[in-house]
This record gives structure tokens, C-alpha cells and sequence, in this order.
């Protein structure tokens, strides 16, 4: 019996410690003037349809509204964007490039269809991103 009511003790104890350490966490967080927040707009898969479906444009016009209200807007893509349609193969990806960089992505990573067209074309439209 002695040793449930240490052990019953202990474990008060501990919870009491981590509870008074998670209360002083939070209070040291709300006094925290360099926490910052930001915003992630996300495409992927794109290939090539860029029209009224997937919404470039929208994409872009949101993405200027969130930073003229003071927020940091991050545009990521997760590739397969330079092909799937005509006016993708006929460029070689240059319209994609071009539509990208017309809507201010920051980051983006190429996807296996990215690799449709040589890798030489696949370097010179990495190149011409402006991220």
C-alpha cells in the first residue's frame, strides 16, 4: 500500500510539473512579438490547363490581395506543369514558364513530367523560371 501512495504521489507531482511548464510555455509564446505567420497558395499537376478550371489568373489575383492586406504569400508548385496541353508541347513548356512566372511562384519542383521533353529543355526552363 505504501508504494501505490508514493507512486500515487509521483505521478501527481510529475503531472503538476509539466502542467506548470506547459502554462509558462504558453505565456512565453503570447509575449512573442516576432512570431510571424504567412500563407502557402498550392498547385500541382497542372499540365498545362491553365483556363477558367484551374485559374491562373484567380491564383494571381488572390495571391495580390493577400500581400497588399500585409500578408507573406508563398506560390509553390509540385510539378508536372511544362506538358499536357498543345500549346504546351508546341512551346516546350515555355507557355507554362511564362504563365509562372506571371503569377509570381516562389518555390516549385519538377514532376516525372517534367522529364517528358529532354533534360536539356528541362534545364533551360528552370533557367527561365524567376525563382
Amino acid at each position: 500500500m505504501f508504494l501505490v501512495m508514493r507512486s500515487s504521489r509521483l505521478v501527481a507531482v510529475v503531472a503538476i510539473v509539466i502542467a506548470a511548464i506547459l502554462a509558462f510555455t504558453y505565456v512565453a509564446r503570447e509575449e512573442d512579438d516576432d512570431c510571424k505567420s504567412f500563407v502557402i497558395l498550392h498547385s500541382n499537376d497542372t499540365h498545362c490547363h491553365y483556363g477558367e478550371n484551374l485559374g491562373m489568373s484567380t491564383l494571381k489575383a488572390l495571391k495580390d490581395s493577400m500581400e497588399s492586406s500585409g500578408n507573406t504569400v508563398f506560390v509553390v508548385d509540385a510539378g508536372d506543369f511544362l506538358q499536357g496541353a498543345p500549346y504546351g508541347t508546341v512551346t516546350l513548356g515555355q507557355a507554362s514558364v511564362d504563365v509562372m512566372n506571371g503569377v509570381g511562384y516562389d518555390v516549385g519542383v519538377p514532376g516525372n513530367h517534367e522529364f517528358d521533353f529532354t533534360f536539356q529543355i528541362l534545364l533551360e526552363r528552370a533557367a527561365s523560371l524567376n525563382y
